[in-house]
């Protein structure tokens, strides 16, 4: 998809449809005609492959062999060749006898994906921002962001002269041709990191959420606007290893599960990093399995309800600004909307808070996301928002709590104290029910988490503290609920166990 150009004018002129990438029906044998000419859900005669730890290189070697492909190049840091099938084979139909080999942990095609941008076409919407919404300007009281923290805008490149990003621009490298040219070919890039990191407070243009971080541009989209998975994937291990910490795809990626870009971006978080990805813009509510490696983010109006053409689904991990006035390609300001720039903010905030406590892991940073995000719709998690809205100003006060930053969260090391009143310890229920907690803190209790056998069911900001939990799956028997409490340093408590029984 090709983004429009709304350098000329902030009245916008014109939309344009994102296009969504449909799945081709599965061959069923290897020598057959290739899909029409042009057809763009993947990269013709092109597959992608990893093998089970342990498999030799010379069976490696046999098995890509036996498929007639041949190895044009290898991520070693994951173990994910690309591989390209002769002229006239069926790129579906190797996957599908790559799949079949004992030895594979997972082929895949190389597939084309969009990049999740929308145009609109009211001609004072662009004069909007939705900073106050996520409360950054409270977070910038504490943090402007962090030159130690590096955030790849993984992409379709970026305009690196734009004057509002060029201070904070380090270099990156273009995985489509190959190149260190990461120019912007469509303007879609520039708009995500002057999103994530325009230069603040320098009396021109607009301020990014990380005023300071700094901007990775790694280029992974065809001249077409489309992203290639193991471009994709590649970009994600090698900015990684070039120290970026966050990375964020602008793509509607899907369905990742045991894909490369899911192996890349677990290879990033065991890094110390987040990838933050869009939830798409088709209006559709997907049943796609949740990935722990990837934060997809979907997007929601200024008054906090999901925007309409916004994605939902069960891989949705959180909610952000549908929209940013930001830098676009040439050197101007316009106009960006889509779930690309909602999974930008949180790629922002990400940086925010590894900005005050650089030693997070990855993993201790996307639960610090999902956790300080303020939750909407129905208690807890559910498919529109996730865990719900981005939250600045809370995102940054855990992570000064969890150790990092002047004054490691103020002073204030006390943890709140946190019970539950209801159920009662050993109670006996029939099915789903809700849970009730009551907590206090010196300062005061900003969330309590609801936990059953360890599993995170729901969430709440405000006194008097509940959450439901859906028990109509559970097993029949003993269940451990427990709640933990925070406060807005990052302190935390836990309540004691107790046992019901369904």
């Amino acid at each position: 998809m090709k983004s429009g150009d709304l350098s000329r004018s902030p009245i916008l002129e014109r939309a344009e449809s994102a296009v969504r990438v449909g799945s081709a029906a599965l061959a069923l044998v290897v020598a057959v005609q290739a899909g029409p000419a042009g057809s763009t859900d993947h990269v013709p005669g092109r597959v992608l492959v990893r093998f089970r730890a342990g498999t030799q290189v010379a069976q490696q070697e046999s098995i890509v062999s036996s498929v007639g492909a041949t190895r044009l190049d290898v991520i070693p840091q994951i173990g994910v060749q690309l591989l390209e099938l002769p002229a006239g084979a069926e790129a579906e139909a190797g996957v599908q006898a790559l799949r079949a080999r004992p030895e594979v942990s997972f082929a895949e095609l190389d597939r084309l994906v969009p990049q999740a941008e929308v145009q609109p076409n009211d001609p004072f919407y662009a004069y909007q921002t939705m900073s106050a919404q996520v409360r950054l300007p409270q977070a910038w009281s504490t943090t402007t962001g962090s030159a130690g923290v590096t955030v790849a805008i993984v992409d379709g490149g970026v305009d690196a002269s734009h004057p509002d990003i060029a201070p904070n621009i380090v270099p990156g490298w273009n995985f489509y041709d190959d190149s260190p040219d990461t120019s912007d070919i469509d303007g879609h890039g520039t708009k995500a990191a002057g999103t994530v990191g325009a230069v603040g407070n320098n009396a021109q243009g607009v301020a990014g959420c990380a005023w300071t971080a700094k901007i990775m541009p790694i280029r992974t989209s065809n001249p077409a606007g489309q992203g290639e998975v193991f471009a994709i994937s590649k970009g994600l291990v090698w900015a990684a290893d070039h120290g970026a910490r966050v990375a964020n795809l602008g793509y509607d990626l899907g369905d990742t599960t045991g894909s490369a870009v899911s192996t890349a971006a677990e290879y990033f978080q065991s890094r110390g990093g987040v990838v933050t990805t869009a939830a798409g813009n088709d209006g559709a509510s997907l049943n796609l399995p949740s990935d722990p490696y990837l934060l997809v983010v979907s997007a929601i109006t200024p008054f906090n309800t999901l925007t309409s053409w916004s994605n939902s689904g069960t891989h949705v991990d959180l909610s952000a600004p549908e929209t940013s006035w930001t830098t676009i390609a040439g050197g101007g300001y316009g106009q960006a909307l889509g779930t690309s720039y909602s999974s930008a903010f949180v790629a922002g905030v990400a940086a925010l808070a590894l900005s005050v406590d650089p030693t997070l892991t990855g993993e201790e940073l996307r639960d610090l996301l999902t956790n300080s995000s303020d939750d909407l719709g129905p208690a807890g998690w559910d498919p529109g928002f996730g865990w719900g809205r981005l939250n600045a100003e809370r995102a940054v006060a855990m992570a000064l709590g969890a150790g990092g930053g002047p004054g490691g969260g103020g002073g204030d090391t006390q943890p709140p104290t946190v019970e539950i009143t209801s159920p009662k310890d050993g109670a006996q229920l029939k099915g789903s029910t809700g849970i009730k907690a009551s907590a206090s803190d010196n300062v005061g209790v900003v969330l309590v988490e609801f936990y059953v056998d360890g599993k995170l069911v729901g969430k709440d900001q405000k006194h008097p503290f509940a959450s439901g939990w859906r028990a109509k799956n559970a097993s029949k028997g003993a269940h451990t609920i427990q709640c933990k409490a925070y406060d807005a340093a990052g302190n935390v408590g836990t309540s004691e166990p107790i046992t019901v029984y369904l």
